[in-house]
């Protein structure tokens, strides 16, 4: 069951959202909340292109750096606060995603905002911080969007690969698949492997006391387009990926599909490989 949750901030929307996230689903287990925010200091000290002479620069760079990353850290911790986060907080320095993937061992799953920015300069769809957390996290990602539908139940979308399997297992270990509907989605192709994969998985549910309804994507539907449109229509609290699995879903988690579900998340992403 769910015990712990890491809650890393900025003072984005997503943040917030993250932490009113985090915030209701540790009321509801019973679980503690602890949040983290992360001075990039390779961002902060990388010195620009300057003209001889140029240190005033340079250090003045460097201090507009730190002051805007210690803003954002700090307007995080008030949104963590204002969400219930009453427990322990902390802000470290150093690399974000390695910060937060050493910080996830003590904890049973790590909440983060889709649009979290550690640097003022990063333009991407998905900051370094974020893809570098879900690639290397030892924990469960729950990779929450700026504006989350009011939504109840599960969707897991389940491709018979052993990091699909891992995800939904580990959903259902923490508890987070008990509450509401519960779909399984079939996202891998049609055959007699994918039909045991799905029974099998099924049937771990069901042996958790979880009745799920079954649906499978359309034949050749384009992985990313079709789950966004399924969670779209069902509108789950949570939606269950495993990444690095066959090639339909791993592309919906690094691939060519990475914008459409990890940037604009159709709802909270639980990301686990």
């Amino acid at each position: 069951m769910l015990k712990s949750l890491l809650v890393c901030v900025d003072d984005t929307p997503g943040t917030k959202a993250a932490c009113g996230f985090a915030a209701a689903l540790a009321q509801r287990a019973g679980a503690r909340l602890a949040g983290m925010a992360v001075l990039d200091t390779a961002w902060i000290e990388h010195g620009e292109a300057a003209p001889l002479g140029g240190s005033t620069f340079l250090v003045n760079l460097e201090k507009k750096r730190r002051n805007w990353a210690a803003a954002r850290a700090e307007a995080g911790a008030a949104l963590f606060r204002a969400a219930g986060g009453t427990e322990t907080f902390e802000t470290v320095s150093g690399d974000p995603a390695e910060a937060i993937v050493a910080a996830a061992h003590g904890h049973d799953a790590v909440v983060i905002g889709a649009d979290v920015r550690f640097r003022e300069d990063e333009n991407d769809d998905i900051s370094e911080a974020v893809e570098g957390l879900v690639r290397r996290s030892p924990r469960p990602t729950i990779l929450v969007p700026a504006a989350p539908l009011e939504g109840r139940g599960t969707l897991i979308a389940f491709d018979g690969s052993l990091p699909a399997t891992r995800a939904l297992h580990m959903c259902v270990l923490l508890g987070l698949a008990g509450e509401g509907p519960v779909t399984l989605l079939q996202a891998g192709e049609a055959s007699a492997e994918m039909q045991a994969a799905m029974a099998a998985a099924q049937g771990l549910l069901v042996q958790h006391g979880i009745t799920p309804q079954i649906k499978a994507l359309p034949a050749h539907a384009h992985a990313a387009e079709a789950i966004a449109i399924e969670a779209d229509a069902l509108r789950p609290r949570l939606l269950v990926l495993g990444a690095y699995g066959h090639r339909r879903l791993r592309d919906v988690v690094f691939g060519s599909t990475t914008e459409r579900l990890l940037a604009a998340p159709p709802a909270p992403l639980f990301l686990f490989h």
